[in-house]
């Protein structure tokens, strides 16, 4: 069967790769992937596929079925583009002014679009259905999320779930995940100091929010070390301190993110960022609020469908070719969300250690991974339905 299904991906690689270059010319923001989305169903059909449009604005369900009874495995790919002004001056360039693909996602609708093709030639060979996720707005959108609410888990109801993310900095096709926790969770502290205002030439009528507001930057960027021993990153992004003028400013506002293993180490975080606003606060005469806004969860993998995945692409790509991650990578995804709900396993694939990273003008999906991607893709499927 795998001799099989290396052919047909082999013989559907050009195709394919043709595909992702006319995704990546086309590149939409959340929840605008129109001309995406039209493409990508259009595709499907031709395959034969079943499928519905319109889930969560934009997105696409495919089902293969077997006609044989059984579980229901579902794939998931992304769609959406960056609002980033593309420098490759590739001859597939994007073509929407200051959008591009600048995380991958044309290639993994892309590789998601091949594994359609050969797993509908191959639907004899295993039991049960597969549905296909095309999602929408992974990017600052809530895609899984908004999916999820319109029943994307259901009618068949889903047994598990795969998805994967191309990854710099890791060897070219290789693949890599772990049970548990392949990606943190992250979120945002927004925090204000409030002062007093007075005429700059009189600071000692002031509460100035601008040097209160430093030392609290100071002290969190001390704890840095101490979180990264912890498994976090926390990272002061903006520091906003109003408008030059006579008079001094009453506020000031600081924006701190932060990428975390677990749960009880955002509550150390909590609690840190919290204790020292007060005392920096309190030592000057100022006041302070926060906000705590959670973006997303850890992305957990469950224990069978990981070791499936992992023994799986081993099979597919030999053992040299497959890490055990041995902590979660730093970054998040809204995959996470279909985890919360259904077992299942969100693996990488390499994207080489020279590439360019991602969200960034520079980086362009590399084409040689989509063979690797959609094999360990496709096989873990049908292993997963013939267990």
């Amino acid at each position: 069967m795998q001799n099989e299904l290396k052919k047909l991906i082999n013989d559907g690689l050009s195709d394919t790769i043709t595909i992702r270059h006319q995704l990546h010319q086309i590149p939409e923001l959340k929840y605008e992937e129109f001309k995406t989305s039209a493409m990508i169903a259009n595709k499907l059909k031709s395959y034969g596929c079943t499928i519905t449009t319109g889930i969560a604005k934009t997105g696409i369900i495919a089902i293969i079925d077997s006609g044989a009874p059984g579980k229901t495995v579902a794939l998931r790919a992304d769609m959406d583009a960056l609002p980033i002004h593309e420098t490759t001056n590739l001859p597939y360039q994007s073509q929407h002014s200051n959008i591009m693909h600048a995380c991958g996602h044309d290639g993994h609708a892309a590789t998601l679009l091949l594994v359609a093709s050969v797993l509908q030639k191959m639907k004899s060979q295993f039991c049960g259905r597969i549905k296909l996720i095309f999602q929408p707005a992974e990017e600052g959108g809530k895609g899984s999320l908004a999916m999820i609410n319109e029943g994307v888990l259901e009618n068949p109801t889903v047994d598990a779930i795969f998805g994967y993310h191309n990854w710099p900095n890791f060897a070219l096709g290789k693949m890599g995940t772990r049970i548990g926790a392949i990606l943190m969770g992250t979120g945002r502290f927004e925090i204000t100091v409030i002062g007093k205002v007075a005429h700059t030439s009189m600071p000692q009528n002031a509460i100035n929010p601008v040097t209160v507001g430093a030392k609290i930057v100071t002290a969190i960027e001390a704890l840095q070390k101490q979180y990264i021993i912890d498994g976090a990153v926390v990272n002061v992004t903006y520091f906003e301190s109003g408008e030059i003028k006579s008079g001094m400013t009453e506020t000031v506002k600081i924006t701190v993110v932060y990428y975390v293993e677990n749960d009880e180490i955002l509550d150390k975080i909590k609690l840190d960022i919290n204790k020292n606003c007060q005392l920096i606060t309190h030592a000057n005469n100022a006041k302070f609020t926060i906000e705590h806004f959670e973006w997303h969860k850890q992305t957990v993998n469950t224990e069978n469908e990981t070791k499936l995945a992992l023994i799986t692409a081993k099979e597919c790509l030999g053992n040299n070719e497959v890490i055990n991650f041995a902590k979660p990578q730093i970054a998040a995804e809204d995959f996470s969300e279909y985890l919360r709900r259904v077992p299942g396993c969100f693996f990488l694939i390499g994207a080489g250690e020279n590439s360019p990273q991602v969200h960034t003008e520079k980086f362009d999906f590399p084409d040689s991974i989509i063979a690797n991607a959609a094999l360990v893709m496709s096989q873990t499927a049908i292993n997963f339905l013939n267990m």
